[in-house]
């Protein structure tokens, strides 16, 4: 008599597959049993969670669909909402129907170079709408790969982040006019990390030390060793006393540049602190008053040598 072999394995659907297994003349039949109505059952279940999530991701996502030469063969409302296109408009059409002049021939060449190799692509891309108005996606583009492994279309899935890049250029734009204006006034900006001893300050720092623009090395050592060997003890008291008793950061310094001349700076700056009073960063202000402290020097002469005449003149009359 020929053996029968019963089998339990898992499955997705069911709660096991029964199999009974009969070789007779070299011959096997399996004999599958499982609950039917759990199975079409979880089908369901599946296929709602597959339209959910569908769902969800077309209502967050800019999505379309190329072929294997980037022509349009899918896109969902949001794609022909933000591009201001029809799906009919965008239909069979080259991407290139979106193209904007922000980037050069070289990026689209390399993201192409990217997918066309089934590798995926994440990057910020500037898109042109219909009106002529431009916007940016955060995009990731995904080669759908056949059996030859070569990619038949791409999937790209995109996010606006249209508000982002216009927040970024706003503080770009307001980052520049800061730095026009500290170079007119003559005057640089620095914060002191005083838990690290990091140390940051503007690019008008430099110059106003005798260097380059980001020559000098943003070190507090740097900064302290470009002080007047006169002035230094002075700055370090004034440090330490706003740092530990609060005192206002305000003093008057010269600085030696590297080829030998001696030039003024007026200083002002604060500490910001934790809730419990420990000092955390201190920033300041640098303002050139060379100048002015020529005209105050020369006007200090004037005035020695106008009293110098006028004691001249009274003895003489005195005599």
């Amino acid at each position: 008599m020929i053996p029968n072999y019963r089998l339990l394995i898992p499955n997705r659907y069911a709660r096991s597959l029964q199999l009974t297994i009969s070789l007779e003349y070299y011959i096997m039949n399996v004999v599958i049993h499982t609950n039917q109505d759990h199975i079409e059952y979880m089908s369901q279940q599946d296929n709602k969670f597959d339209k959910g999530i569908h769902q969800a991701l077309n209502n967050h996502s800019i999505i379309s669909i190329a072929d294997k030469v980037g022509n349009i063969i899918y896109v969902n409302d949001l794609f022909c909402e933000i591009s201001g296109y029809s799906r009919d408009e965008l239909l069979g059409k080259n991407h290139r129907i979106l193209k904007s002049d922000e980037h050069s021939p070289e990026f689209y060449m390399r993201l192409w170079q990217t997918i066309s190799q089934g590798k995926v692509w994440h990057g910020n891309i500037c898109n042109r709408c219909k009106d002529g108005s431009l916007y940016w996606v955060e995009s990731t583009i995904t080669p759908s790969i056949d059996n030859s492994g070569k990619p038949f279309q791409y999937i790209s899935v995109r996010t606006d982040i249209s508000k982002v890049k216009s927040m970024e250029l706003e503080l770009s734009h307001s980052d520049q006019r800061l730095k026009r204006s500290q170079f007119f006034a003559n005057i640089g900006t620095w914060e002191w990390n005083i838990q690290t001893n990091d140390l940051f300050w503007s690019e008008r720092i430099s110059p106003l030390f005798g260097y380059a623009s980001g020559e000098l090395e943003t070190t507090y050592e740097n900064f302290l060793n470009a002080i007047h060997p006169d002035d230094r003890e002075q700055v370090i008291e004034a440090i330490n006393a706003c740092i530990e008793s609060g005192k206002e950061y305000d003093i008057e310094h010269r600085v030696v540049w590297p080829d030998g001349q001696v030039r003024w700076l007026h200083e002002k700056g604060d500490v910001i602190r934790d809730n419990n009073g420990m000092a955390l960063r201190m920033l300041g202000v640098v303002t050139d008053i060379n100048e002015r402290k020529s005209i105050e020097q020369k006007l200090a002469n004037q005035t020695k040598l106008l009293d110098i005449l006028n004691q001249t003149m009274t003895r003489f009359v005195e005599q």
